[in-house]
């Protein structure tokens, strides 16, 4: 049934009817009807490229035929989105490209060069300029998230004071669409799941303040909680926790270095906070914390999102489907890619593919990040685990020496998810050159 609704094209009522009811489905399957639907729309860019240039071509008598029957003289680059950046430049660069391209062109296949380098675009140089972009966007140092939020939390909420431009939270948002639109899971990025909430409109709420204030929710948790003694009359119940809690209808900010005071509704300063109107107090701070407090940083990342994806498809999945699908997921356990690897030039019986796992399961957190980025071209896991993926090792071609083992280094096709090791001649010296290999990768040219 899978395979037959992966053929439906998608506008195709039977496979939205399917998407929308979700439930039935793993988020792993969600994934990839998202993907044929974005594939479906390059698609229609590259009909949409074909056509123009005919006419362009007819309209200007410069029509040339090559012997297949094609024109000679179509420009290839405009079926996809070039993007040629200098990796000292990064953020300069893929700005000045967004800025340039039209909402048309970011709807087209993505293909990234990096200034300098011979690598050719086949899916892991596009993996590894996410990986980089992420790098330098989505980090506290770059000035656009909430430092406390990132400490607290361990997560990348907008910071209301940020020094930014709304056009750098545009970007941050043609990024994050770029990564969903061309199918690229696993963006470096600590977005919380009511990031994704807010971009598909969901009701935001204390479990959502939650995630980026524990403290602060946990307070309201107790703040809605509280009950009078049963023998207190309404007035004293009111009084009582007016005392306790000493709240009126105000938030207190800081503000370029100064304390700001913003009132939750009209006259809220004069206006303490009561057993009665407590659940609208907590609401209305949601609202402001979530919401009104971000607007001006989070409504053109929503714009920069929104330019990219567009799809109606996309609008059945829930925020924290989507939160999975751009994020991925946390597991790095490298034996849950064991059973579907496919060896070529190596069996699984081979002394060296029992060194190789062996060296795997020895491996700590970070070295793991660091495997998974050198063959697969990201750090993390696409949804539904490392099981998703199929690791392809393939030998080095070529004899090698007795004395020679080891002195060769493991390379990667990281469109393919292809890990390419040498014979070597222990588990010790394998252990040296991967190690040697996945700490030294960037800029290796990987394909």
């Amino acid at each position: 049934a899978t395979s037959e609704l992966l053929k439906l094209r998608p506008h195709d009522a039977r496979l939205r009817s399917f998407v929308v009811h979700r439930q039935l489905v793993p988020a792993t399957f969600l994934r990839r009807v998202l993907h044929v639907e974005n594939h479906y729309r390059q698609s229609v860019q590259h009909q949409l490229v074909m056509q123009d240039a005919i006419l362009t071509a007819v309209a200007g008598g410069q029509i040339q035929m090559t012997p297949s029957g094609g024109l000679a003289n179509l420009d290839m680059n405009n079926f996809f989105l070039p993007i040629n950046v200098r990796r000292d430049h990064l953020l300069e660069d893929t700005l000045q490209v967004l800025q340039d391209a039209a909402p048309a062109d970011l709807q087209k296949q993505l293909r990234v060069t990096f200034r300098g380098e011979e690598g050719q675009d086949a899916g892991g140089v596009s993996r590894e300029f996410f990986k980089l972009l992420g790098e330098q966007l989505f980090v506290l140092q770059s000035m656009f998230f909430d430092k406390v939020v990132a400490e607290e939390a361990r997560l990348l909420w907008f910071d209301r004071a940020s020094p930014k431009e709304s056009v750098d939270f545009w970007m941050l948002g043609v990024v994050l669409g770029l990564a969903v639109y061309n199918s690229l899971p696993g963006l470096d990025a600590r977005f919380p799941v009511c990031v994704f909430r807010k971009l598909r409109g969901e009701t935001l709420g204390l479990e959502d303040l939650g995630e980026l204030f524990p403290m602060v929710a946990n307070s309201f948790r107790t703040l809605l909680k509280w009950q009078p003694s049963e023998d207190l009359e309404k007035g004293a119940a009111n009084e009582l926790f007016a005392n306790t809690f000493c709240l009126d209808f105000t938030v207190s900010f800081l503000d370029e270095g100064q304390s700001r005071t913003k009132e939750l509704k009209p006259g809220g300063k004069d206006l303490a906070v009561t057993v009665e109107s407590r659940a609208e107090f907590v609401t209305l701070y949601c609202d402001w914390a979530l919401t009104e407090g971000v607007a001006k940083q989070f409504e053109p990342f929503k714009r920069g999102f929104s330019r990219v994806c567009e799809s109606p498809l996309l609008q059945a999945f829930t925020g924290d489907e989507l939160s999975r699908i751009v994020m991925g997921e946390t597991d790095i356990e490298l034996d849950n890619l064991r059973p579907k690897a496919k060896y070529e030039g190596y069996t699984a019986a081979s002394e060296c593919m029992f060194w190789f796992w062996s060296v795997l399961q020895d491996f700590d957190s970070s070295h793991r990040r660091l495997f998974l980025s050198f063959v697969t071209g990201s750090d993390r896991s696409p949804v539904g685990g490392l099981g998703e993926l199929q690791l392809i090792i393939q030998k080095k071609p070529g004899a090698l020496q007795k004395g020679n083992k080891g002195r060769r280094l493991p390379t990667a096709h990281t469109c393919f998810n292809t890990l390419i090791l040498p014979e070597y001649g222990s588990l010790i010296q394998l252990r040296e050159a991967l190690v040697a290999a996945i700490e030294n990768t960037e800029g290796f040219g990987l394909e």
